[in-house]
């Protein structure tokens, strides 16, 4: 008997089931593959990205020096440094500081005063962080990409009004690399009033938006060239030197930037000096709008006027000069309350036409007319001294005056003290008959004369 097999289907074969997969070592060849090729594009991102950030802390730098230069032509000065030491939780945050530290320390208010030993303030720099809220600027814009506060070192004779000169202190040393020697050396260019500094990246003595220290200065062992701009010493160190660097493509700066981790030529910073204010240019002052200016209230005409200190400074003739032919006719007036000299020594023009007492020889009662011997000042005004003529006894026709330390008199017109010699012959006292008083000399000599 012929027996059937039973009913089966039968699966078609897998023909993935006999592929392999990749192995650890294929896995492991492919990323370094991958890392090969990928390298050279992060280290050109790293390296791109560095330079932004650096791009933008210079870019930074050049902003707030503008500031500066509008707020030193509106305000006669550049302003006192900022604390390190605050955050936005603190009032006095971005505020002038009043009470520096002597340098290098900063720890009790902030920024400190390098004081160079002289008696005079004209070299003594102040060092701290850049006061945005009395430059009206943004908090953010006074700190660099990497969100540290900027340095600010000024020239504390350019920080107030009374010392504060438009032509520049010439007070801040700056340092650059030699490229004979690649070691740091003074620049040999004009010193400046201030100085601004990015720390870098790496932020060494650097204070953060909070206050707080970044990194000491100086590594115990490790000196580099940047700890130049955090010591808090009267000379920096410039990321750039600014004379021209001669190479076989043309002259270019010569850079002190280094990233070598642990070589003492390790420099990360920014930095920008500034020279003196911007005074070329006629600028509108936020304080008077209505007045164009080139410094504050102040301007200069002339070559020898480049720094103005009064109102209106003039080398050169000032003329004014009526037109009577323009319709309508124009009077030409120099109108002023006083009139002084260079060594402050002023008169008043009412005093010279004018209805004043005090400039008046007639109210002593004298017959006929009282001469002016002499304008001068007593009490600090100008007045003039009547002379006046004395009776048989030698004393003066009008009552004598005196300031009240006794040294002013006037009111007499008569010589003591002095015995006259007639050179001409005749009477020691011109009394010949007809003679009168020709002059007499400093030694006390006198000329006698007989009129026609």
């Amino acid at each position: 008997m012929k027996t059937s097999k039973p009913n089966t289907i039968r699966k078609a074969p897998d023909k993935m089931s006999g592929s392999k997969g990749f192995t650890l070592i294929e896995v492991a060849l492919a990323m370094i593959v991958i890392g090969l090729i990928m390298t050279p594009f992060l280290a050109l991102y790293n390296a791109q990205h560095k330079q932004r950030m650096i791009n933008e802390s210079s870019g930074r730098l050049n902003d707030i020096a503008q500031i500066l230069d509008n707020y030193a032509q509106n305000y006669d000065r550049y302003p006192v440094p900022a604390s390190f030491l605050t955050s936005e939780a603190d009032a006095e945050h971005g505020m002038e500081g009043t009470t520096p530290d002597i340098c290098p320390d900063v720890t009790t208010n902030g920024y400190c005063l390098i004081d160079r030993g002289t008696p005079a303030t004209d070299d003594d720099i102040l060092i701290g962080a850049v006061p945005f809220a009395e430059l009206r600027m943004e908090s953010d814009l006074a700190l660099d990409s990497w969100g540290n506060k900027i340095l600010y070192a000024v020239a504390l004779a350019q920080t107030d009004a009374t010392t504060f000169d438009v032509l520049g202190s010439n007070t801040i040393s700056e340092n650059a690399l030699d490229p004979a020697t690649n070691l740091p050396a003074p620049e040999n260019l004009n010193a400046h009033d201030a100085f601004l500094v990015s720390m870098g990246q790496r932020g060494t003595g650097a204070y953060s938006a909070e206050g707080i220290l970044s990194a000491d200065c100086i590594a115990p062992g490790q000196p580099e060239y940047e700890d130049e701009n955090c010591n808090f010493t009267d000379t920096f160190l410039s990321d750039v030197n600014k004379l021209a660097f001669i190479t076989p493509f043309g002259a270019e700066d010569y850079g002190t930037r280094s990233f070598v981790d642990g070589a003492p030529e390790y420099y990360d910073d920014v930095t920008l000096a500034v020279q003196r204010p911007e005074i070329n240019d006629w600028n509108e002052n936020i304080n008077a709008p209505e007045l164009v200016t080139t410094i504050k209230n102040r301007v200069g005409i002339g070559e020898n006027a480049v720094n103005p200190q009064h109102g209106l400074d003039v080398d050169g003739d000032v003329i004014v000069e009526n037109d009577p032919a323009a319709t309508p006719a124009v009077e030409g007036n120099l109108i002023a309350n006083s009139v002084c000299s260079t060594a402050g020594d002023c008169f008043r023009p009412v005093d010279v036409y004018g209805d004043q007492p005090q400039m008046e020889c007639d109210d002593n009662n004298v017959p006929g007319v009282e001469p002016v011997i002499a304008i001068g000042a007593t009490s600090g005004n100008t007045q003039v001294f009547c002379g006046s003529t004395i009776n048989e006894s030698g004393d003066p026709s009008v009552d004598q005056f005196s300031d009240t330390d006794g040294t002013d008199r006037w009111g007499e017109f008569r010589l003591n003290g002095i015995t006259f010699t007639n050179s001409a012959g005749g009477s020691t006292n011109c009394s010949d008959s007809g003679q009168n008083l020709g002059s007499i000399t400093g030694t006390g000599t006198i000329t006698c004369v007989t009129p026609f």
